[in-house]
């Protein structure tokens, strides 16, 4: 109907976030279904056919899957653990063989065209509540890395360094780094900022080393460099380095 496609036209996240203003955000009549999936227990027969006809919804206008991870931020009644919950049994009501992993890019990769802002300002929440399937994730990486601006690094920067989340685990970034070294300049260089505010051992870089080559992997050697240079040489630094 017009009045369901009126609910997902124009921009739902506030020039001016406030609490007031992303109370009012979320006041329109889609939200009060969003609202009942968030709070009906697990257990309660009635979810299921609410989750049912979202899941029909979500066929109809995919929107929907960025609209929810909207709401469990805004929402503040549920844990971590019961957000990722409802976000994970909606995905598996459309289909019980999505993995979480692609379901997230997929969502995201629809709100980061939509509104880059409302995007970055999601990203915290994604890295947090949904560690697993999101850290190590290249594909996700790659569209923060592709739409973010100066600014944008800076306001995730400091909420890494603040603690408020983090994008990169020591034993899953190596992968990320060999599929980084093939996009564009400015995507290498915010990944490696953003790496940069984590406090990641150096020594987990070395293996790197011996697959860049000085005319192919300009970006990655220049920060690897950099970082190097904070460091006290040691025999291992020196083997690497070689």
């Amino acid at each position: 109907s017009s009045d369901l496609k009126d609910q997902f036209e124009g921009r739902i996240f506030p020039e001016t976030p406030t609490p007031e203003s992303i109370e009012d955000s979320i006041g329109q009549p889609l939200f009060v279904m969003l609202r009942s999936l968030c709070e009906i227990s697990e257990i309660d027969p009635a979810r299921t056919p609410l989750l049912t006809v979202l899941a029909e919804l979500y066929g109809l206008q995919p929107r929907l899957g960025y609209y929810l991870l909207y709401y469990l931020k805004s929402y503040k009644m549920l844990d971590s653990k019961s957000r990722s919950n409802v976000y994970k049994d909606l995905m598996l009501a459309i289909d019980d063989n999505n993995s979480l992993d692609i379901c997230l890019v997929n969502d995201m990769r629809q709100c980061q065209e939509d509104d880059v802002t409302l995007f970055v300002w999601l990203c915290p929440d994604i890295y947090t509540h949904f560690q697993k399937a999101a850290i190590g994730n290249v594909d996700l990486l790659y569209l923060v890395v592709s739409c973010v601006d100066g600014r944008q690094i800076q306001t995730l920067i400091c909420h890494i360094i603040a603690r408020d989340f983090i994008m990169f685990k020591k034993d899953s970034f190596q992968p990320v780094i060999s599929a980084s070294l093939t996009w564009e300049t400015f995507e290498q260089f915010a990944l490696w900022q953003l790496l940069s505010g984590h406090d990641l051992p150096v020594d987990c870089l070395l293996p790197l080393l011996p697959k860049l080559s000085y005319d192919s992997h300009a970006e990655a050697l220049t920060h690897i460099m950099i970082l190097l240079k904070r460091e006290k040489p040691t025999a291992e630094i020196g083997r690497a380095s070689c």
